[in-house]
């Protein structure tokens, strides 16, 4: 036979997975999710159409494709020009008679393309471009899905969920429904908890499940196949865990937060200022952060901006020698577990007064 605080579970499970699927104050957390997915659908569709647009202008405009890779910084404008002739598309120029003057221009052979910054007559950036690969999108996926899609995505999904579990009931005056009824309250928090992480890993793996898939659509049925089937669905099923392990981890640490401030944004945003400037800290600092952990088990490393100073890119790229995955999920569970823990024993002392909340 079942045991009681199964059922009880279980009826608490069932209850809070009715209110928070559909919430109405919880509906922008789907377009967090999948705004993304979105984002990828587009780059699907216009990729295709600037290719074509290249096409169309390298027809009336032929330009032979080893040119583009003779075009180098220190180049004369008029040098570039007598290389490649007249750009399909120009900015510029910008700056005030007598000033710097500046200019951008694109040249491309059909298939690529490369934007040319000119600066008072000198090449001073060529920066080319071409048809998307499945590698160069493998480690653009995993920068973006490291450090929005993790950071800020399923960051903010958990604060509306789980910060909401109970302090959204205490401002709606419901939550002495439960109080009343004969549950112990470490029951009450962990079906509060359950149905949260469902709903987050629902919508959440979806979105990542969905962003992987878009990413793939910009590629031919076979090639995306291929890569699907020489280590593609491994990589998915890891960002899939990842994306819930992040939900456990955010997720038990925002309903400790619900429980222990009348205010959880405050705490809230405090953790996000962490999380993101943790990055720049050293390793003994970024082993203080959630996020390190799971970039940690991520299957592919997120790269560095270019345009970072020399100093900060040393910082983020400092960590030569991270946690090995195993040790990553480990501390991840355990950091979970203590939040929870924290989250019953306040739960148990829990008392209501709606006249000061």
């Amino acid at each position: 036979m079942m045991p009681m605080y199964v059922r009880q579970i279980l009826a608490v499970l069932r209850l809070e997975l009715k209110k928070t699927f559909f919430a109405r104050r919880g509906l922008w957390v789907y377009l967090v999710a999948l705004a993304p997915a979105l984002l990828y659908v587009g780059q699907d569709i216009e990729g295709p159409r600037h290719q074509k647009q290249l096409e169309q202008i390298n027809r009336q405009h032929p330009l032979e494709p080893y040119k583009l890779a003779n075009v180098t910084k220190g180049q004369t404008k008029q040098q570039v020009i007598a290389l490649l002739g007249r750009p399909y598309s120009q900015r510029g120029p910008f700056g005030r008679p007598g000033r710097i003057q500046r200019e951008i221009d694109w040249y491309t052979d059909g298939k690529r393309e490369i934007m040319v910054e000119i600066t008072d007559g000198l090449v001073t950036n060529v920066d080319p471009s071409g048809p998307p690969t499945i590698e160069g999108q493998t480690i653009v996926f995993a920068t973006l899905f490291q450090n929005v899609y993790l950071r800020l995505g399923v960051f903010f999904g958990c604060i509306g969920i789980f910060a909401n579990l109970f302090r959204g009931e205490m401002l709606d005056k419901s939550l002495h429904y439960y109080l009343l009824t004969p549950m112990p309250r470490e029951v009450l928090v962990a079906g509060k908890f359950l149905a949260g992480l469902l709903v987050m890993c629902a919508i959440f793996c979806s979105g990542t499940t969905l962003q992987f898939a878009a990413m793939l659509g910009q590629f031919d049925r076979s090639v995306a196949l291929n890569f699907l089937h020489t280590g593609g669905s491994a990589m998915l099923w890891s960002y899939v865990g990842v994306t819930l392990l992040a939900c456990v981890a955010y997720g038990s640490l925002f309903v400790a937060l619900g429980l222990l401030f009348r205010n959880p944004v405050v705490p809230a945003a405090f953790v996000l200022m962490w999380e993101s400037i943790v990055m720049f800290m050293p390793v003994s600092l970024k082993e203080l952060s959630i996020i390190y952990y799971l970039q940690c088990i991520c299957p592919v490393a997120a790269t560095v901006d270019k345009s970072m100073p020399a100093v900060l890119k040393m910082l983020v790229t400092s960590d030569s020698d991270p946690v090995t995955r195993r040790a990553a999920i480990v501390m991840l569970l355990a950091v979970s577990t203590v939040c929870l823990g924290i989250a019953a024993f306040r739960g148990r002392r829990l008392e209501i007064n709606y006249a000061v909340e």
